[in-house]
């Protein structure tokens, strides 16, 4: 094959007779040769293999500033290599490391220019300027700053000639005056030459240009004239024929300088009105016969009247007032007797301890449960006087309201609410000043009212807002402690420290009062609770003189339910029962139920 491949190169290729001669003889030479080198091998040395020696100094740094580089190096000579070892790898023999890292100081550069300013000038060579910073690049490290003439360039701008405005010169002499009377005028005039204008610059102000005076100061006669008509009067009369009457002055012009006057009847227009015929207003004619008095006894009424003829209302005249047309007046003074129905002789008096600790007031609910509000708690009773429910919270008074919940006070601004059998409904806090609110009831309007202990007055307030308004004048009472209400409305309010009761109209108009301090008939100490029954007679609890007294429906005394023989002390809450009996509870926790009508079962 080699002989082949020597073949192609064109080298001298051996025949086979040739071949076998120099085999031959390489045979004998290589033989030869073989033991010559195995007799070298035999004592040869070994190859050795070259390693890096000790480095050099680092070299001088290739950058004064900026980051550099410093080398060092070191040879291939421990061991050097020998008998055919290898070199050491070349990157073991150089190394290099940075230096100089100090920032190269930057030099400024001017940057690009901005545009050209303002000509400084309008007119005949004016400046325009434009500046560039040193920003590019912007002098760091110490570098030099920008040269001041590279960065401001200046040009020519409005080379033309400037404008020149006209200015007036000199004034001619006065001209002729125009009329012989009155205020004319003379007139001078000048040209627009001082400078005259050139290069676009303005004319004069042609008013500049022209003057005038008054001249023949006489005046001259001016006569009169009308001016406008007045809106017309008014009518002379409302009704069958009435006249308007309208002027004007004669100021159209004014008259002056001798000047005539203008006509007077043309200063004056007239025209007719109300041609209808005039209302008569209705007028009282003469009283009627009075009538029969409206009762036999007590305060009666007896009424008249009269007709509206006199004149009757015609042509749309006003009727007569109602209250003009009627009349009354009290009749039959005279005291009625005192009735309340059937009373028994006896009360049937029942008592039972039901509290442990003095009774604050009563209310009954249509269900016929009895509510108690005491010193430590509030209870709800059955009919029986079974508990039913302990709502666990202190109140002063309560009520039933108009749809059959109950509203408690607690000397508070504050009035609870809750269902009949004893839930908690919601609160409503009483608008205006602070209160400290004790009695309570229901009208029939379903408003509330209330004595407040603050300012001893008595409130109706709204059950949905809290918004309160005074019933009673300032200093009407000294301590109003319990409240009620009759079927007609009448608010019935005890006065503690006034030791009386009143009644009063919803509008706060005193109806009766009744009681002073003492302990006879028609008198009360500390009154405490009150209520009606269904006849409207009034049940108070007279509180220090041990009592409870039955009153008539306009305040007058009629008898005693209850006192200290049977066995109350210092009655505090009085309340009637769906059955029309009352029910009195007292400081030492007993609750009294007391029959005192003939047609009312014990």
């Amino acid at each position: 094959m080699e002989a082949l491949e020597r073949g192609r190169r064109g080298e001298h290729v051996l025949q086979p007779a040739e071949m076998e001669s120099k085999l031959a003889q390489e045979h004998v030479t290589t033989q030869s040769q073989l033991m010559e080198e195995a007799n070298a091998i035999q004592n040869a040395e070994c190859p050795v293999n070259g390693g890096p020696g000790t480095w050099s100094s680092w070299g001088v740094c290739s950058t004064t500033c900026g980051e550099g580089q410093q080398i060092r190096t070191r040879a291939c000579d421990n061991p050097i290599p020998a008998n055919g070892g290898s070199q050491c790898n070349s990157s073991d023999l150089t190394d290099t490391r940075s230096c100089n890292d100090a920032e190269c100081p930057v030099h400024g550069g001017p940057g690009t220019w901005s545009v050209w300013g303002a000509c400084s000038s309008t007119c005949e060579d004016g400046e325009q300027t434009r500046t560039r910073a040193c920003d590019n690049p912007v002098p760091a490290n110490g570098g030099s700053q920008c040269h001041l003439s590279d960065l401001t360039d200046k040009r020519s701008c409005n080379v033309e000639e400037c404008p020149v405005n006209g200015a007036p010169g000199t004034w001619s002499a006065w001209g002729a005056c125009s009329t012989t009377c009155g205020e004319e005028e003379q007139t001078r005039t000048r040209e627009c030459d001082n400078p005259a204008p050139a290069n676009g610059g303005s004319q004069c102000n042609p008013s500049d240009l022209t003057d005038t005076r008054s001249c023949n100061d006489a005046e001259c006669p001016v006569n009169g004239a009308p001016g406008t008509w007045s809106a017309w009067g008014a009518c002379s009369a409302t009704c069958r024929g009435g006249a308007q009457i309208r002027a004007r002055e004669c100021d159209n012009p004014i008259p002056a300088n001798g000047g005539s006057q203008c006509n007077s009847s043309d200063l004056t227009d007239t025209r007719s009105c109300s041609d209808a015929e005039c209302p008569v207003n209705g007028g009282p004619g003469t009283w009627s016969a009075w009538g029969a008095c409206s009762t036999t006894c007590g305060e009666g009424e007896q009424t008249r009247t009269r007709e509206c003829d006199n004149p009757a209302p015609s042509h749309g005249g006003s009727q007569c007032n109602p209250s003009d047309l009627r009349d009354t007046r009290s009749c039959n003074d005279a005291e009625c007797p005192v009735t309340v129905g059937i009373l028994k002789s006896n009360p049937i008096v029942a008592k039972r301890q039901l509290l442990s600790t003095e009774i604050r007031d009563l209310a009954v609910t249509s269900s016929g449960h009895i509510v108690v509000t005491g010193d430590t708690n509030t209870k709800i009773y059955g009919s029986d006087y079974s508990l039913i429910k302990d709502i666990g919270k202190t109140f002063k008074r309560v009520t039933v309201t108009s749809d059959g919940q109950l509203g408690f006070t607690d000397v508070s601004s504050t009035i609870y609410f809750y269902t009949a059998d004893g839930n908690h409904i919601r609160n409503i806090t009483v608008a205006g000043s602070s209160y400290q609110l004790l009695g309570i009831t229901t009208l029939s309007t379903g408003q509330l009212v209330v004595c407040d202990d603050y300012t001893d007055n008595v409130y109706i307030v709204e059950q949905d807002t809290g918004n309160a308004t005074p019933l009673s004048a300032s200093g009407t009472f000294s301590g109003p402690y319990y409240v009620t209400t009759n079927s007609k409305g009448v608010v019935i309010v005890s006065d503690r420290y006034g030791h009386s009761i009143a009644g009063l109209d919803q509008t706060g108009n005193i109806l009766f009062s009744y009681g002073t301090q003492g302990s006879g008939e028609d008198q009360l100490k500390h009154p405490r609770g009150v209520d009606t029954d269904n006849e409207d007679y009034i049940v108070v609890a007279d509180f220090d003189n041990k009592r409870v007294q039955l009153l008539t429906p306009d305040g007058k005394f009629v008898r005693y339910l209850l006192i200290e023989s049977d066995g109350v002390n210092n009655p505090r809450a009085v309340c009637i029962n769906q059955d029309g009996q009352l029910l009195v509870g007292d400081s030492n926790g007993r609750l009294f139920t007391i029959t005192y009508r003939e047609n009312v079962n014990a």
